[in-house]
């Protein structure tokens, strides 16, 4: 993520993860405690799976901003990014391992076990996709950002054409990190060559997007019967781009002045996925549903309140914790990297 944004972009950041944690709700809630298949909970409960289907692109409006303001990946930053995963891991998996075994440690300890939640890699069962995704672009992003520079900009155009039909006809894997690739040289792309009728109607074209989302959800759902609407609503469809993209400039032509407690609470915002998805996801989402009940504006807001008091406390947590751990590391790697040069 860039070191500095305005807060209506920080605003903007606290809004997608209330949506993801809402959309959780819904896909890893609703249908355990209805005690029902996954299509017949669809049925039970439509007007909200068809509130969650109109706001499926937070995902991409997060990789967009990325791309938008440029990832600069730093050894301070890759060092911070893996302390905030071990951090969150522990914490969960203890927090799992504690509700699912009581304290019969020897059953959840293990070395295996402590690896598998630490690590947002699938290929050692990691349960973050998100988080791998976003690792894999902090890797690559000096690399695309330089391709940028010296890339004209019709031929990245036809580019960027041919990628978005390939993952969405060809790739079809909405989770790869080639998505979060993707939607990070859209982001590129609009902030160096910017499109003037794009953000001066974003809330135009914003609107349309949903009208579609919504059209096509009534068909499925309610006309159709069809409950399978993910391929119309996957993170590598072009209506959810377009829905994305637009609602990223919706924010950005909001203008309010630097609001410091809106960008302090968004620093912890990541860390909001992390508690609430991996090891917890069942049990989380379950145990919220199972309380308030599945009527989606209920739900949306408790997804609000919890995203805004995981914030504070992933903010205080970080200030204390996390930036001197990723500073000590970070400055004993650099120590370790002269060493070994004058070596």
């Amino acid at each position: 993520m860039a070191e500095h944004r305005d807060s209506n972009i920080e605003l903007l950041r606290l809004v997608l993860m209330s949506m993801i944690v809402l959309t959780h709700f819904y896909a890893h809630g609703v249908y355990k405690v209805l005690d029902a298949s996954f299509d017949h909970c669809v049925h039970a409960t439509k007007t909200g799976w068809a509130v969650v289907s109109l706001i499926d692109y937070h995902v991409v409006c997060f990789f967009f901003i990325s791309g938008y303001y440029g990832i600069k990946t730093k050894v301070n930053s890759l060092v911070g990014y893996m302390v905030k995963l071990a951090f969150y891991g522990v914490i969960t998996y203890l927090i799992w391992g504690v509700l699912q075994y009581g304290f019969e440690l020897r059953r959840f300890l293990g070395i295996k076990n402590l690896m598998s939640n630490l690590s947002p890699f699938r290929f050692y069962g990691g349960r973050w996709w998100f988080a791998e995704s976003y690792f894999y672009l902090m890797l690559v992003a000096p690399f695309l950002n330089k391709g940028v520079d010296f890339i004209p900009k019709h031929v990245f155009a036809w580019l960027l054409v041919i990628f978005i039909a390939f993952l969405y006809y060809g790739h079809n894997n909405p989770f790869s990190p080639m998505t979060a690739i993707m939607v990070y040289l859209i982001g590129k792309y609009l902030k160096k060559w910017p499109i003037r009728a794009l953000e001066d109607k974003a809330m135009w074209i914003y609107i349309v997007a949903l009208l579609v989302l919504l059209a096509n959800t009534i068909v499925h759902i309610w006309i159709c019967n069809d409950l399978d609407i993910r391929l119309s609503t996957d993170y590598n469809s072009p209506i959810i781009l377009v829905a994305g993209v637009a609602f990223f400039y919706v924010f950005k032509n909001i203008r309010i002045k630097h609001v410091a407690w809106i960008n302090w609470i968004s620093r912890g915002v990541f860390g909001v996925y992390l508690l609430t998805d991996g090891f917890l996801r069942e049990k989380f989402n379950v145990s919220v549903v199972g309380l308030f009940g599945a009527n989606v504006f209920v739900l949306a807001i408790v997804a609000v309140t919890i995203t805004l008091l995981l914030s504070v406390f992933n903010g205080v947590s970080e200030h204390l914790l996390l930036n001197p751990t990723t500073k000590f590391l970070s400055n004993a790697i650099r120590k370790l990297a002269i060493r070994n040069v004058k070596s």
